[in-house]
């Protein structure tokens, strides 16, 4: 079960892409900025980034130990993913900075999708996976509005 919402109407996943570069987060003057609402079930959530996860969670420890720093990952006291699930600041925290990008291009790829996810506001989980944010309306739909 994967939907997702623009300005709260659903529309269909090819519609939507991911900004996977650096600018990620900031936004034009004259963009159109939409909210985005992006569900799907917590077994997709945990397949596709418990993996990254563990790998991200043992570079992060290492590099903790080795620069004797503080990270998310250490706070969050290197926990499993499944424990992660259950902290809601750490979760957003380690998802929107290390992990966003591996489920974003694993659902959204289509390159001439209307709509860019480019922020992530919340992640919130339930029965389901919530990811909120903003995206904007890539400039060749804008007239079509």
């Amino acid at each position: 079960m994967r939907k997702v919402f623009i300005d709260n109407i659903e529309v269909p996943l090819e519609t939507i892409t991911y900004n996977e570069g650096l600018n990620f987060n900031r936004f034009f003057k004259d963009t159109i900025i939409k909210t985005y609402r992006f569900y799907l079930s917590k077994q997709d959530f945990i397949e596709v980034i418990e993996p990254h996860y563990i790998v991200v969670r043992d570079e992060i420890e290492l590099d903790d130990q080795t620069h004797n720093e503080t990270s998310d990952f250490k706070e969050s006291g290197y926990c499993g993913f499944l424990e992660l699930l259950e902290k809601p600041k750490y979760l957003y925290e380690i998802f929107s900075w290390y992990l966003r990008h591996y489920l974003f291009l694993t659902y959204m790829k289509n390159k001439n999708a209307k709509f860019v996810i480019n922020s992530i506001d919340s992640v919130i989980v339930g029965d389901e996976i919530e990811i909120t944010g903003k995206a904007f309306v890539k400039k060749q739909f804008i007239s079509l509005q």
